[in-house]
Formats: C-alpha cells, sequence, structure tokens
C-alpha cells in the first residue's frame, strides 16, 4: 500500500504534531522521523524544522537510539557486525555506532549468547556429517553477526564440551 500523502499543502503545526507522536511512541532516530516526515508529503524546509524542533525537545536523541538498538538487538541474538549494519542502515554517523556498541554490548555475554545459539543449532544438525555440520554451523553464526575469530572460538569451546557426551554432534 503506498504511504498516505496529504492533497492539501503539509501544515507545519499538523506536521509537528504528528511527528511528535511518531517519535514519541518508540525511540527513532533522525532518519526514521525524517522518512516518514518525507512520506506524509513535507516539504524539505518543514521536515528540518521539524526535526531541529523534535530534537530540542529531546523527542529524537541519535546517541540515546544507538544505545538502545544496541543493546536491544544484542538481547535478541545479534553480532556486533550485525548491530553495526543495521545502524549503518539508518544512516547513524559511524563515531556514534562505535561509542554506542562500545557502550551497549557486553562481549563476554555476546560470547554467551553465541554458544547458546550453537549448541541448539547444533542438536538439529545432528544427522550430518562433522565436517558439514561445522560449516553450517559457522555460516549460522556469520548470518547472525558474529566476526570469525569469535565463531572459531565458540565452535572450539562447544567441540571440547561436546565431544565427550555419547550423543555429541561433535561426537565421531
Amino acid at each position: 500500500m503506498p504511504p498516505s500523502r496529504p492533497t492539501e499543502p503539509a501544515n507545519p503545526a499538523l506536521l509537528l504534531s504528528r511527528a511528535a507522536h511518531y517519535a514519541a511512541s518508540q525511540e527513532r532516530c533522525t532518519s526514521q522521523v525524517r522518512r516518514k516526515l518525507a512520506d506524509w508529503g513535507a516539504p524539505a524546509s518543514a521536515i528540518t524544522a521539524v526535526l531541529d524542533r523534535l530534537t530540542a525537545e529531546g523527542l529524537i536523541d541519535d546517541a540515546r537510539f544507538a544505545r538502545l538498538y544496541a543493546r536491544s538487538k544484542q538481547n535478541t541474538g545479534w553480532g556486533v557486525m550485525k548491530i553495526r549494519a543495521g545502524m549503518r542502515q539508518l544512516a547513524l554517523p559511524d563515531a556514534l555506532i562505535e561509542r554506542a556498541l562500545a557502550e551497549a554490548t557486553d562481549p563476554d555475554a555476546l560470547d554467551a549468547k553465541l554458544t547458546k545459539a550453537l549448541a541448539l543449532k547444533a542438536k538439529t544438525l545432528q544427522a550430518l556429517p562433522a565436517r558439514e555440520r561445522a560449516a553450517r554451523l559457522y555460516r549460522f553464526a556469520l548470518q547472525r553477526g558474529y566476526a570469525p575469530a569469535q565463531i572459531h572460538q565458540a565452535l572450539g569451546q562447544l567441540s571440547a564440551a561436546l565431544a565427550d557426551e555419547p550423543e555429541s554432534p561433535f561426537a565421531h
């Protein structure tokens, strides 16, 4: 369905009200609000004015958004690489992204989530040969945004921990 566009010229007060409601309903970054205003048919000058006002009022704060985004995505099992890519798609500045990742992500929690996710996935791949199983687990972790070195370490720990179990997906 195409975005709704007003048939009359954009009313600045109405745009501000709608954008304020949109930004207050959940944490948003500048680019999300900018895109929504454009979808509503706002002229560029009105978009800039509305964004400036919402930023001044504290309804839009890209630094706060970046921290919350990083923390939220880490909690859902995303790795740092995928979180960074998601924030870049939202047109957040690289310096802000790196600061948010440093503040909001916990390397130990990321490692624990990766190990747990790999262990669960390994249970579904028990029927496969060891090489194929390891390759699929590696690709699975890459798709979740984990770094290759981190994946190798987690796979090593997982295989060492599970190799002695009789039903281990890593037992030969």
